[in-house]
């Protein structure tokens, strides 16, 4: 869980994730980015239930982006 939370979070720090220059894309970018962390920590810290709420904010932002 650890090491796919962590390749999910480099992945959105990466130039070619940076597709749109606007205000909203750069919100939803950043929620990503907190949402994947906290994703990381939590696997860190063995905090399944945590994890889970986070991979399902994670997941909830990728959808509410690309809608």
């Amino acid at each position: 869980m650890k090491s796919g939370a962590e390749a999910l979070h480099s992945m959105s720090a990466a130039e070619t994730w940076r597709v749109y220059n606007d205000a909203v894309y750069s919100q939803f970018s950043g929620e990503f980015q907190r949402n994947s962390q906290a994703l990381i920590d939590a696997a860190k810290n063995d905090n399944l239930d945590q994890a889970a709420l986070k991979w399902f904010a994670t997941t909830m932002n990728c959808i509410e982006c690309h809608r």
